[in-house]
């Protein structure tokens, strides 16, 4: 029970914090420039070094283990959100214009900015290599299918008249090329060679990193607050969407991996991925794409919303098992 107090004290402290950017937002402490200026330096600076110092609280006996299991297990979850969103848009009924949506928001999700710094917070720094191997997957995900999925249901890409007649998948290499999958990449060369950084530069590093969980909460705010509130809650079948895909799901693929996988790192990793909302630049992407960016807003701050009520009830159940 001690260990259940400590990860609902570390979700408060977090959800407290993604109310002081959302009210940081509204007061204009925060602007959409500065937004976008500290989603950049999340990015590019404060994601990646948290990475590379995740690496210093390895266990070397254990984490060899681990790595290549992190691997086969996010490369089989984001193939299942893949079916999962199909058979929910067929379940439900979602209407045609809005399936390509639904299925983007299985593949973007908020892996890096709000689950990955909960795992940490909860379960402690050694997963986060682990943490990053499924945000390294789903930029292999959104630069391939993702992509596909959207230019698919781009109502510009096809000729007057005409339904979409499936996935065409594009491979974009640049969608790959970004920091934290290289920080990634650079994390596990250090793990797997025993190299270790000059203590100076390590320590430099890991203070850096230490930002980056109250930074990604306040983003998490900032994104909510410049969202039309008003015309979030009258979709019905976005709760029940969002009420299977972020909870019943994951809690009945812990059950699952609880019979077979021993390691409780690899399923408390996969099961917090497995809920993760839709990422907050789904509805740029969506746009971009000449479809329904505000109902991908409306999608992800129901989903983001939800994640603080079914993240904690997933880790209780994880918790008392």
């Amino acid at each position: 029970m001690a260990e259940l107090a400590g990860a609902y004290t570390q979700i408060f402290i977090m959800l407290v914090i993604v109310v002081v950017g959302y009210v940081a937002t509204k007061l204009g402490y925060i602007t959409k420039a500065g937004f976008s200026s500290i989603n950049s330096l999340l990015i590019h600076i404060a994601l990646p070094c948290m990475i590379i110092a995740s690496v210093a609280s390895l266990d070397p006996s254990t984490g060899a283990q681990q790595v290549p299991w992190f691997f086969v297990m996010a490369f089989a979850q984001f193939m299942l959100l893949i079916v999962e969103a199909y058979a929910l848009n067929a379940l439900l009924r979602v209407p045609e214009v809005q399936r390509p949506i639904y299925l983007f928001g299985n593949i973007c999700t908020n892996t890096g900015f709000l689950c990955l710094p909960i795992i940490a917070a909860v379960y402690g720094s050694q997963t986060v290599l682990g943490s990053s191997i499924y945000v390294l997957m789903c930029n292999l995900f959104l630069g391939t299918m993702g992509i596909a999925v959207l230019q698919a249901g781009d109502p510009t890409r096809r000729e007057p008249g005409r339904q979409a007649s499936g996935l065409k998948l594009h491979f974009h290499p640049r969608m790959l090329w970004n920091a934290p999958l290289v920080a990634c990449v650079f994390a596990l060369f250090l793990f797997f060679t025993g190299l270790r950084l000059p203590e100076m530069v390590d320590t430099t590093i890991a203070t850096i990193g230490g930002i980056c969980v109250p930074l990604a909460m306040m983003v998490v705010g900032s994104a909510l607050a410049q969202t039309d509130m008003k015309s979030v809650f009258t979709d019905v079948r976005l709760y029940a969407y969002t009420f299977i895909r972020q909870l019943v799901v994951p809690a009945a693929s812990y059950v699952l991996l609880a019979r077979f996988i021993a390691d409780p790192t690899l399923i408390w990793v996969f099961v917090i991925m497995f809920a993760a909302p839709v990422g907050v630049m789904a509805p740029a992407w969506v746009d971009n794409h000449h479809q329904d960016g505000t109902f991908a807003a409306r999608l992800t701050v129901i989903s983001t919303l939800a994640s603080f009520v079914f993240i904690p009830l997933l880790v209780t159940l994880m918790g008392l098992a």
